[in-house]
């Protein structure tokens, strides 16, 4: 079977191409006229240019394909009104959907966020039946990936599937995302931690879960690819560990100074400011509280995690590797390219 990954040459992306290859499918790899590809040295795929404002090359990129996975949903990163990020959100899935038709897709599967289950209140897991509302959260992501989600769940002429995994730590992350917390940690040290919950999953569990998805997902279905429901101080010592730091010895009680964080890492995305667009999303997350059953995924798509541990050591040896522990937090591929 040959398949088109959107966003082969990012964080998720690259290593659901990865995992795909090694499955043994063909692998068409959608890539943008300027990405760096260099995730994808080494692999027996099919580069194709287009974009996802391009609808044409959308079409020409799926023909000759039987199922797409959508992993390239839109992260907004700049300092626009929330409805412009949204409508762009809504445009760029619009494409998607319509280009799959027009190329005769049968399956696709779309990577969604856990942002769209909401917040969950204390002593509940949330589940495939737990959605997020407009407007309940500040920073733009929540609605992008909402109106995104809820149009791929609403297709017509399609087998969707969607998959919904935890904030994704592990090795490749490109520009970086959740990682920026990793490098954040390793700067400002781990000593002073937040409370709060959160779900953490690798990135390479994300990728099997994609695969298996092809051939053993139901259309219609949401699938959660939740990973460690952790607290924030069991996270950050587990980090500390890992990056050879002291672990943390103060908790900050996030519902006294969440806000005040959460309203200055906005600020400093509207300034952009390299990291803050996740490091923002990251503490609304936190308060979201979202712990996670994940019991339908691992049922139906063999879904299984790896430890904890294995996930960071891995993340962190991956980012030292490319010299992100030396340099400005910044885009590690463009780093890549400069080393060449």
């Amino acid at each position: 079977m040959r398949i088109l990954v959107l966003g082969a040459t990012g964080f998720i992306g690259g290593q659901i191409a990865r995992v795909a290859v090694e499955a043994g499918y063909e692998v068409r790899a959608f890539c943008r006229p300027h990405s760096q590809r260099w995730a994808l040295q080494g692999l027996q795929v099919e580069p194709v240019i287009g974009d996802l404002e391009a609808p044409a090359s959308l079409v020409t990129a799926m023909k000759g394909c039987q199922a797409v996975i959508h992993a390239a949903g839109y992260y907004p990163s700049g300092p626009a009104p929330r409805a412009r990020h949204v409508e762009r959100a809504r445009r760029q899935i619009r494409h998607v959907l319509d280009a799959a038709r027009q190329a005769g897709i049968r399956r696709l599967i779309y990577t969604s966020s856990i942002s769209t289950i909401g917040p969950i209140r204390a002593g509940h897991l949330g589940s495939e039946q737990d959605f997020y509302w407009p407007g309940q959260m500040a920073h733009p992501y929540w609605d992008c990936k909402w109106v995104q989600e809820q149009a791929v769940l609403s297709a017509d002429g399609l087998e969707t599937i969607t998959l919904i995994p935890g904030a994704v730590f592990g090795p490749g992350d490109v520009k970086p995302t959740t990682g920026t917390a990793l490098l954040a940690m390793a700067r400002l040290g781990t000593r002073v931690t937040l409370t709060g919950r959160i779900n953490v999953v690798d990135v390479r569990d994300v990728a099997q879960a994609h695969v298996a998805a092809l051939t053993r997902g139901h259309p219609g279905e949401r699938y959660l690819l939740g990973g460690h429901n952790v607290t924030v101080q069991e996270f950050v010592a587990e980090a500390a560990r890992v990056l050879g730091r002291p672990g943390p010895v103060v908790a900050l009680p996030m519902e006294l100074i969440g806000w005040p964080l959460c309203w200055m890492a906005r600020l400093a995305m509207r300034a952009g400011l390299p990291g803050s667009v996740s490091l923002a999303y990251l503490l609304e997350a936190i308060q979201a509280g979202q712990w996670v059953d994940s019991t339908k995924a691992q049922q139906e798509l063999g879904f299984r995690l790896r430890p904890l541990a294995e996930t960071l050591a891995d993340a962190v040896a991956w980012f030292r590797a490319h010299g992100a522990f030396d340099r400005p937090l910044r885009s590690l591929a463009m780093m890549k390219a400069k080393d060449g």
